[in-house]
């Protein structure tokens, strides 16, 4: 599989940059798969799952262990250990949601085989003409 960035196209091939500065030619007859962009998006609930978990499994150790030692520094009781479990979870899922808001990614699917042709001819005015039929 390559993948790349499409460049330009005639009646045998298809030219991409591959890693942003190599061009290969790719036979039309070998590309099997089309994938289109569903644009960029922040990572804000991802981002909030792992600080939930990261967070509320910190409370929760922490509580059991302050629990466990009797006389420390917080006699912790099974209500305080699971509020304290609640609030460093949430503060976590806080945290990971902000975080994961200044992280951007680009969302790609495949489009189904059925779905898409692609067609080359020579253009009546010169070169080439591509077109592209998608039934979504």
């Amino acid at each position: 599989m390559t993948i790349g960035v499409y460049h330009e196209s005639g009646p045998e091939n298809l030219s991409m940059h591959v890693d942003g500065t190599a061009e290969a030619l790719i036979p039309w007859n070998d590309v099997s798969v089309l994938q289109r962009s569903r644009g960029l998006h922040n990572n804000a609930a991802k981002g909030a799952l792992i600080g939930l978990a990261g967070g509320a499994a910190f409370g929760l150790g922490t509580g059991i262990l302050a629990a466990s030692q009797g006389d420390s520094f917080w006699d912790a009781e099974t209500g305080e250990v699971l509020l304290f479990t609640l609030i460093t979870g949430a503060t976590g899922a806080g945290l990971g949601a902000l975080i994961g808001l200044a992280i951007k990614s680009e969302k790609w699917e495949n489009v189904p085989s059925d779905q898409w042709q692609i067609q080359v001819a020579p253009d009546p005015r010169g070169g080439v003409a591509i077109g592209l039929n998608l039934r979504l």
